[in-house]
């Protein structure tokens, strides 16, 4: 007889698992949304990019419905039809600070002398599609650590999208039937981005080994406790944090300093105010740059630089009292920078073999703007090597306009190019035809070039 994870005995099978009356119950009434958990990325039969989350019920499955936040595996779909009394998920989360999904505190403008400075480092900058590969916190009080927490994390999943012939390798004929335990699978595959490891000194073999981070969090979340947070750039590692603690069923919402705040209004001098050129301006010794541990003791200390540096003219209430963030944007050089790695030199590319003159981009000028996941370079040179013609502006000759992710510091509140603009106003006019295309769209157009693992 079939025995449930309670010890009952059980009479329903679901997803692999077997559940007494109860628990079954249980299971159907209180999934996890499925913001909370993360996406399997992989590319689907017709080589298109697929982000799907895993089933809120079983966690085993991949889902094909969502409702609401709620997310369903086919198997779990049925099941639920079957118990039709059981309540969608109720948001049993406090809505209390919750902010773009996330429940987490506020950024707060303070010198607290007690606190808990932390930094995480990532597999890249998505808090919602990337993970954290080391976590470190510093338990400091008056100026001193008095405490120390930090572990390496071993990603849930490759950050390489699977294929279909890879499932089928394994004997799946569907991306559905294949159980989560499979996509964590990474005895052969690589886990981090090659920029990442290069980054940080952090390798594939070192993680193998780590914990996972369900195993990290409830050591981490007790170590913080209700102590006010401090970060560099805050909001990014605050964000990474939060997403894993309600992914393990915590709550992070403690109020958190960010040093990146503060530099910018008390140091408008600095040409930026990165970590290394504050611990520059402060003559603060960063002994192992990009490393969690490293990074967030050198934040403390500039934290306490920080604060000896406006107590020299006045007090911490009337800092606080008085404080208002400086109109922020990016300096001429930084964009001269920006623009100078994003620019596309059509000459530079190789030119291509045979191309196949059926190819909807052979022959056809294409135009790329924004941030694609992939360098534009690499983009651009795909695109020539099916026939397109790369150029660096739009025009009424232009075919595709290929449309990246824009920042809208540097685009303005419209979230649109000048690119994107003239483009529209070019189609308006009725002077051109210019398609405008995602990254996505780009990729599946440019299939025959599409390489499994390319994001």
């Amino acid at each position: 007889m079939a025995i449930c994870a309670c010890g009952e005995p059980a009479k329903y099978l679901l997803c692999g698992r077997w559940f007494c009356e109860e628990c079954m119950w249980k299971a159907l009434d209180n999934p996890v949304p499925a913001t909370l958990r993360r996406n399997v990325v992989f590319f689907d039969e017709e080589n298109r990019e697929i982000h799907a989350p895993v089933c809120s019920i079983c966690h085993d499955r991949i889902a094909d419905l969502v409702i609401s936040e709620t997310a369903f595996c086919p198997e779990c779909s049925a099941a639920k039809k079957e118990f039709p009394d059981a309540d969608e998920f109720n948001g049993s989360l406090d809505a209390a600070g919750k902010k773009n999904g996330l429940y987490k505190g506020a950024s707060i403008i303070d010198f607290p002398d007690e606190y808990v400075c932390v930094d995480v480092e990532t597999t890249g900058r998505s808090y919602s599609e990337d993970e954290i590969i080391e976590i470190a916190a510093l338990h400091v009080k008056n100026g001193a650590v008095c405490d120390t927490f930090t572990s390496l994390v071993k990603p849930s999943c490759s950050h390489i999208p699977w294929t279909y012939a890879e499932i089928q390798e394994r004997g799946y004929t569907s991306f559905f039937d294949v159980p989560y335990s499979v996509f964590r699978d990474l005895s052969n595959r690589r886990i981090l981005p090659g920029e990442i490891v290069e980054l940080t000194g952090i390798t594939d073999d070192m993680l193998r080994d780590a914990p996972a981070i369900d195993e990290v969090i409830p050591k981490f979340w007790e170590f913080v406790g209700d102590h006010i947070l401090v970060g560099h750039n805050a909001v990014f590692d605050v964000s990474f944090l939060c997403l894993a603690c309600q992914t393990c069923g915590r709550l992070l919402k403690n109020d958190y300093v960010d040093t990146l705040r503060l530099a910018r209004s008390l140091l408008p001098e600095l040409s930026n105010h990165k970590l290394s050129s504050l611990a520059e301006h402060f003559n603060i010794t960063n002994e192992t740059a990009h490393r969690a541990e490293s990074d967030a003791l050198t934040t403390a200390k500039c934290l306490e630089a920080m604060k000896a540096l406006v107590l020299q003219t006045t007090t911490v209430s009337e800092f606080r009292r008085d404080f208002s963030d400086p109109a922020w944007k990016p300096s001429a050089r930084s964009l001269k920078k920006l623009y100078a790695q994003k620019r596309i030199r059509p000459s530079e590319l190789a030119a291509p073999g045979t191309v196949d003159p059926s190819h909807p981009l052979c022959g056809k000028s294409i135009v790329f703007t924004g941030e694609l996941h992939m360098p534009r370079a690499d983009a651009a040179q795909m695109a020539a090597d099916v026939g397109a013609v790369v150029k660096t502006d739009v025009s009424s000759k232009t075919d595709f306009l290929v449309v990246g992710r824009q920042d809208r510091a540097l685009v303005g509140a419209s979230g649109t190019s000048a690119r994107e603009r003239k483009a529209q106003k070019i189609n308006d006019s009725g002077k051109g035809s210019i398609q405008i295309l995602t990254e996505q769209d780009f990729l599946r157009l440019a299939g025959p070039r599409l390489e499994a693992g390319v994001l």
